[in-house]
């Protein structure tokens, strides 16, 4: 598949309902895991790792580029926010710096095998087009650490960990070959005027419940649906949503007290 057409059919895959509510879920992981799963090593304090990775890779092999971008840089803003609210530091070019890595790992890893060796070149991509180079250029500039030096450090960390990165990319493979199912079946069902319609609404309940933003897209697409049923189902969505962002409130409110 050519550069181009990944990145257009990429952007197709924003128009199933299925991949907006995995895509909020993938969201939902990166933004936890870039407040809970970064740490840093007591020998390089200035040096961090985390597994944020996964859930861009996830995005970038079900469904591009383009998704594994969106993905990867508002996972990186809504993190900084919700991790220090009162003190809101973003830097955009380190942002950039994340979307360029979602589109390398879409580039590389959608639509193909993902054997190891596809793993390890965008892996390698990855760390040699962005996360050595650029991101180390931003730090530096934040830190006031000469970059020559902060790029050594960094290469002595993340060269090592991104093994353990390909090594733990190889082993959600299984996971992804069962998504891969799912949103065939799904297509094959909407595609079809037989189909399990209830089984399908049932899936889209429980993830409008699960993950609130994910419901709030699912029922305003289906509430521009022409059919009724899907009306139905769309405002059934946004009324799970609405009483989940409502206990996740009183939840937050109550341990704040």
């Amino acid at each position: 598949m050519s550069f181009f057409k990944k990145f257009a059919d990429s952007s197709k895959e924003l128009s199933h309902v299925q991949t907006l509510a995995v895509c909020a879920m993938m969201l939902a992981l990166r933004v936890v895991l870039g407040i809970f799963s970064n740490f840093t090593l007591a020998f390089m304090p200035f040096v961090k790792i985390g597994f944020t990775f996964i859930p861009i890779v996830i995005t970038a092999y079900l469904y591009g580029p383009v998704c594994a971008a969106i993905v990867s840089g508002a996972g990186d803003i809504l993190s900084i926010i919700l991790a220090n609210p009162t003190a809101f530091s973003m830097n955009p070019a380190l942002t950039a710096c994340y979307v360029w890595e979602g589109i390398i790992y879409g580039v590389v890893l959608y639509k193909s095998a993902f054997s190891l060796k596809e793993i390890i070149i965008a892996k390698t991509a990855v760390l040699v087009l962005c996360a050595l180079p650029l991101n180390t250029l931003v730090l530096s500039g934040m830190m006031n650490i000469p970059y020559l030096t902060l790029l050594l450090y960094r290469a002595a960390v993340l060269v090592p960990f991104g093994v353990v990165e390909v090594l733990i990319t190889r082993l959600i493979k299984p996971l992804l070959d069962r998504i891969n199912v799912q949103n065939r079946n799904y297509q094959f069902n909407s595609s079809s005027p037989s189909s399990n319609q209830e089984e399908n609404y049932g899936f889209h309940y429980f993830i409008s419940f699960l993950v609130p933003l994910a419901g709030i897209i699912i029922g305003s697409i289906l509430l521009s649906k022409e059919t009724e049923d899907k009306k139905q189902v769309g405002k059934t969505c946004l009324v799970l949503s609405i009483i989940s962002l409502c206990l996740v409130s009183v939840i937050t409110f109550t341990i704040i007290i």
